[in-house]
């Protein structure tokens, strides 16, 4: 009966743990003075080059929406690589179909 307890209060440490880890990225970036809007356009405006004319900038606590679309996959996988490189950005979501080369998502 002991291990039985003593095993039951391993698993509720690890999942408090484990929640407690996935607030982490959302309160850093607000701790970090993350500012959404500021983010948004210091991406845009590193995403100015003519292959990325129709892709879009949102961003939320810190997580990057693009939204549009490329001509070639590459320009895909650039723009992905440009906002994981911004300061304060904890995730990027690039959803689409790369047959399409679409940055939308579903």
């Amino acid at each position: 009966m002991n291990k039985k307890i003593r095993a039951t209060k391993t698993l509720l440490l690890a999942a408090t743990l484990a929640g407690a880890l996935l607030t982490v990225p959302q309160a850093s970036f607000a701790a970090q003075g993350g500012d959404d809007a500021g983010a948004a356009r210091d991406l845009q405006s590193k995403l100015n080059k003519s292959q990325f004319k129709n892709v879009k900038v949102a961003v939320q606590n810190g997580i990057v929406t693009l939204s549009g679309t490329v001509d070639l996959y590459e320009y895909k996988a650039d723009a992905d690589k440009r906002a994981h490189k911004e300061k304060g950005i904890q995730a990027v979501k690039t959803k689409g179909h790369p047959e399409r080369t679409a940055l939308r998502p579903d």
